[in-house]
């Protein structure tokens, strides 16, 4: 079980937090919640204070990277901590392996999202956070994020995901619901979709 805890009165300008998330081995765990309300914020805190477990899938662009081609990049993702049979598998999956000609400035928003989850999610990590993992994506590749968190989840990985639209989410979840109360972002209502 992971237990990922954020307490801080200060957390946003306008709200504290006080948010305690459980994730079992295995677990989809989704957050939902209004726009604004802290989400992405609590993921990225998390993930700074358990950056050795937690892998993260921002929704940040690819503006951490010097713009070189997709090949070069690909040469370059060579570490102990990378699983390289899941980066291969992944890399052929996005079709990222037609474009290694194309520089990072060039994709498209679906492109740069595939490249993104292709990245993280080929490193060895217990849980990892997806924000918004289906944005910019076409169905095709939605359909190969939703497989991708099952295989991972069946081999005992937590993953932690914010998404707006409850029907893209991989069966089954647990949804988490956060909001505002008093001036402090906490957890609300949770249920399981099957």
């Amino acid at each position: 079980m992971y237990r990922f805890a954020v307490h801080d009165p200060h957390f946003l300008p306008h709200s504290g937090c006080r948010v305690d998330l459980v994730v079992e081995p295995g677990q989809l765990l989704a957050i939902v919640g209004d726009n604004g309300v802290g989400k992405t914020t609590l993921l990225q805190r998390i993930f700074c204070d358990n950056h050795a477990t937690v892998g993260l899938v921002p929704q940040a662009g690819l503006n951490f990277f010097f713009d070189r081609t997709l090949g070069k990049l690909r040469n370059l993702y060579r570490n102990p901590a990378v699983n390289r049979s899941r980066f291969e598998l992944l890399w052929e999956t996005f079709n990222l392996h037609q474009k290694e000609e194309r520089f990072l400035s060039s994709l498209s928003g679906g492109e740069a999202q595939a490249l993104k989850l292709c990245l993280v999610l080929a490193l060895e990590k217990e849980v990892y956070f997806l924000d918004e993992p289906h944005q910019h994506l076409d169905p095709a590749a939605r359909r190969c994020v939703a497989e991708l968190v099952g295989k991972l989840t069946s081999e005992g990985r937590g993953i932690v995901l914010v998404e707006h639209n409850l029907d893209l989410l991989p069966k089954p979840a647990t949804v988490v619901k956060l909001l505002q109360r008093e001036r402090l972002l906490v957890t609300g209502d949770s249920w399981t979709i099957c």
